[in-house]
């Protein structure tokens, strides 16, 4: 029987033909040499998965998915997994080779941390440093979960391929959402902050490439929509256990959410301060919530109890207000 490998990484690939080889040789350099890279190729039609199959490596495995998008490729990955630790891989990005060692050092010297990035370099198409440099979280600063729920209802800050995560967390936390094409490494970073403590190495150990209008999250009508709809189901994170009994904690500053009478109340003024705080696309997200609680008797009762008519005449202001808005930022 084949020992246990210390690391597994998961890496869809789609019409990458020209990068996946360079992005699975970076982790086959890896100084951490106990690891299984599984390569989920998602219906590419460039010849992507041609070029996996011809690394010679034990350590690679390759699946080929009949179609784009009927699986999830992350997920398909990591149930085919056995290693101690998840780290997650794009095919067109770059680690450098003491990536998984800084941070399997990180992961074993801080036992309450769940999952460990890296500062991120962001690189064009053939490998220049990037002319922007990356929006990721660099490591300079120290965050308890708290404070990273807090910084993430506002903002991606970490890069997937950067990611490394203890098997027990994957477990507790669930698989990648399928319906989710925008945002479902930010969603999965809410989820873990939930459940466990979030750090990041400080040196820059990876490189994602920028590939303008190739690159999923490139600027559009359509992207912009699709993110504004699944930030809003993103959002919904915040008002279920457990982040919803942590509100008080996260907002210490918002006294109306650290003193609310009770839950109802606290899930309404955090949806009223979304909406009302310049939050990315927050007025649609409110709306669901407000909806939600709006809709159930006894949390109805409640905020009517408290607020009076003015919680309905908020919930119709605001719903007039919805509307569209650009993207910021990188994926």
């Amino acid at each position: 029987m084949s020992p246990i490998p210390e690391v597994s990484v998961a890496l869809p690939a789609y019409q990458h033909a020209t990068f996946v080889g360079t992005a699975v040789a970076s982790v086959l350099a890896q100084t951490v040499s106990s690891l299984e890279v599984i390569v989920v190729d998602d219906g590419s039609t460039d010849g992507t998965a041609d070029v996996v199959a011809a690394i010679k490596d034990p350590r690679v495995r390759l699946v080929r998915l009949r179609a784009n998008r009927i699986d999830h490729a992350r997920n398909v990955a990591v149930g085919l997994s056995t290693g101690r630790y998840i780290a997650f891989q794009n095919s067109d990005d770059v680690w450098l080779p003491n990536k998984l060692e800084e941070q399997l050092r990180q992961l074993t010297d801080q036992p309450n941390v769940g999952v460990s990035f890296t500062a991120t370099e962001l690189i064009e198409a053939d490998g220049r440093p990037y002319a922007v440099k990356s929006a990721f979280c660099d490591g300079s600063v120290t965050r308890t979960s708290g404070d990273w729920l807090r910084e993430l209802a506002v903002k991606n800050h970490f890069c997937v391929s950067s990611a490394l995560m203890r098997r027990e967390v994957w477990q507790k936390v669930g698989l990648f959402r399928h319906t989710f094409r925008q945002v479902g490494d930010w969603d999965m970073w809410v989820r873990c902050a939930a459940l466990t403590e979030l750090a990041v190495v400080p040196q820059v150990l990876t490189q994602m490439r920028i590939l303008g209008a190739r690159n999923l999250s490139a600027p559009s009508v359509e992207t912009n929509l699709i993110v504004q709809c699944e930030w809003a189901e993103l959002m919904a994170n915040y008002l279920k256990p457990p982040v919803v009994h942590r509100l008080a904690e996260i907002y210490p500053h918002l006294a109306p959410i650290r003193d609310a009478p009770n839950q109802a109340v606290r899930s309404a003024e955090f949806a009223c301060w979304v909406a009302s705080h310049g939050v990315f696309c927050g007025r649609l997200f409110a709306d669901r919530a407000l909806g939600e609680l709006l809709d159930g008797a006894e949390t109805r009762q409640r905020l009517l109890d408290y607020y009076g008519g003015q919680i309905m005449q908020f919930f119709w202001s605001n719903r007039a207000a919805i509307a569209t808005a650009p993207v910021p930022g990188v994926r």
